[in-house]
This record gives C-alpha cells, sequence and structure tokens, in this order.
C-alpha cells in the first residue's frame, strides 16, 4: 500500500476482507459461528503492507478498488488456528500476563498489573469471565485516558493477546469504539488503534474490526477489515505492534485467522523511541453509548502469543 492518503483528511485502506472466505476450514471448541467478512475499496493510499522482519517502505501498492468482496462468513471456532502453545506467563518468557484473578472485583485492576487509574469506567468484574471468576469490564467512556496503561516503553515489537466479549450490538458504536491501542502518552494522539466502525462512514462498505493511526503524514488513516464481531461471545483478539523512529508496524488477528494484513507506515513522522504505553479496555470516539466490552486471560510478549492458554 502507498504511503499516500489525502492531506489533512482521512484515508481508507482497502483490506479486501477475503482472509475468512467461504467454507473457513478452521474450527474450534466455540463450535461452527462464523467471522463475516466484507471487501472495501481502497480509496487513496495508507502504509504498506508486508511482513515486519523484510517490510520496506511502502510495502506493496495499493488503491482504489481495494480487494473483491471476501467470503460468506467462514467457520470459525472459539480457538481457530491460534490454538497453538505461545509465550508463557508460568516461566516468564511473556512480560505482561492478566487474568484479574488476583484483583479486587468492583475497582479498577489493583493487582500491580496496570498503573493505577481514578476512573469509575474500567472495573473487575466478578461475574462474566472466559476462565477464572473474573475479567476486566470497559464501561462507557470517551478517549483512552480511562482504559488499563501499561507501560512498554522498553519495548520495540510487542505481541498482544487479549480475549474480548462485546457487551451489545456493536452497531451502537456512533463512530469509533478502541479495544486495544498503542501510544506515548495518555492522550489519543499519536495512537494505533484496534477496535471498530460500525455505523460510521469512514468504513461504510466494510464495517466491523478496524486499525486507524494517527502520528503520520497526510492525517489519519483507517485500514477496514469488514469482519463484524457477535455480542455475548468471546474472541481472541491478537495485536502486533512494532515502532522505530519515524515508522511503525502492526497486524490484527481474530481467533487465530488475519483480519488486517501486516501494515507498516514509513512516515510516522510523531512516533519515536521513547515512552510507550498498552491501552486496554474499551474508549469511545464520538459516540458514548453505555455498553461494555470484557477483557480477559490478557499476554503481552516479545514473540507472537496465539490463542490457546
Amino acid at each position: 500500500m502507498t504511503n499516500g492518503g489525502a492531506a489533512g483528511g482521512s484515508s481508507v485502506v482497502g483490506q479486501g476482507g477475503g482472509t475468512l472466505g467461504s467454507g473457513g476450514s478452521q474450527s474450534g471448541a466455540a463450535g461452527s459461528e462464523g467471522l463475516t467478512p466484507v471487501g472495501v475499496a481502497g480509496q487513496g493510499g495508507g502504509g504498506g503492507s508486508s511482513n515486519v522482519a523484510g517490510a520496506s517502505a511502502g510495502g506493496s501498492a495499493s488503491g482504489a478498488g481495494g480487494a473483491a468482496a471476501g467470503g460468506t462468513g467462514g467457520s470459525v471456532g472459539g480457538g481457530g488456528t491460534g490454538a497453538t502453545a505461545g509465550p508463557s506467563c508460568a516461566d516468564g518468557t511473556a512480560f505482561l500476563c492478566d487474568g484479574f484473578e488476583d484483583a479486587t472485583s468492583g475497582v479498577f485492576p489493583d493487582d500491580g498489573v496496570w498503573i493505577a487509574n481514578q476512573c469509575t469506567s474500567h472495573t473487575v468484574d466478578g461475574a462474566v469471565a472466559r476462565t477464572g471468576e473474573q475479567s476486566l469490564r470497559a464501561g462507557a467512556e470517551m478517549y483512552p485516558a480511562c482504559m488499563a496503561h501499561a507501560d512498554i516503553s522498553s519495548q520495540t515489537d510487542v505481541h498482544a493477546r487479549s480475549w474480548i466479549r462485546l457487551g451489545a450490538s456493536s452497531t451502537q458504536s456512533g463512530h469509533e469504539v478502541g479495544l486495544l491501542e498503542f501510544g506515548p502518552t495518555n492522550a489519543d494522539n499519536p495512537e494505533v488503534r484496534v477496535g471498530f466502525r460500525d455505523n460510521d462512514s469512514v468504513c461504510v462498505a466494510a464495517p466491523g474490526l478496524e486499525v486507524t493511526v494517527d502520528g503520520v503524514e497526510g492525517g489519519e488513516r483507517t485500514s477496514c477489515s469488514g469482519v463484524a464481531l457477535d455480542a455475548e461471545r468471546w474472541y481472541c483478539l491478537e495485536v502486533h505492534f512494532s515502532r522505530s523512529p519515524g515508522r511503525i508496524t502492526f497486524g490484527v488477528k481474530v481467533d487465530g485467522d488475519t483480519v488486517v494484513p501486516e501494515t507498516e507506515y514509513a512516515d510516522a513522522t510523531a512516533w519515536g523511541d521513547g515512552p510507550m504505553f498498552l491501552k486496554l479496555g474499551r474508549s469511545a470516539y464520538g459516540g458514548n453509548q453505555t455498553w461494555p466490552v470484557w477483557h480477559d486471560d490478557v499476554v503481552v510478549s516479545s514473540q507472537p502469543v496465539g490463542c490457546a492458554d
């Protein structure tokens, strides 16, 4: 994908959405519920698409036309292809692990993993959990200040895994809702925001999971996957993020399947090698509806994590 994008505006990167095509050969413990991808036409440029190890500025070209419409709802279960052993919390190969079991229910996580926060919208929930008895319940909040923050300033290449569960239809999002974010401050600029846009003009042709990046030349850019998430179901969300001065790379998987391919921006002028925070929970941009998001079994490592516990 080219490093273009209209100056002063938001460009949309066509991702195609065919990754989880018809038939969906993967299956997992959750059965045959499918992720539903839809193709989207590329509108302007938007960073390169490449593997991190050999990324070159610009990556492969993409623009008007994008990719063809995706499949018809592949069959992807709760584990998908990600059910392989990854970094272990037990032996220390992962540098952040939290299932929220050691935190106090009803308050912001106080187990020492996350930076203390006085906001009341993100609390440990003793009634909903994927494993164990507790999870992080992320309620309505504007912008990322009240998300759970972890200082990852010493890291330049990060793989983050969180199991997520939406509490209501994502069509209530209003604009953009963030689930997992990276940024050098508590503020929302610059940031890499992994979330979804279901009722928003930016991803109108392919609503669902997306990645929005700012702090790059030409203004904010969004990669729309067209992969929708159902309510009341746990999904394995994996995000890869790497950075160097003036350059960032990201990619997103759900249940082990790629939904936003590895993408590089070599014109990330606002990004450096100083402070960096992982932000987990729920943030709303342009809307503040009350439905929650739950996170559980969070693992962050310098290696791919996968969906196995």
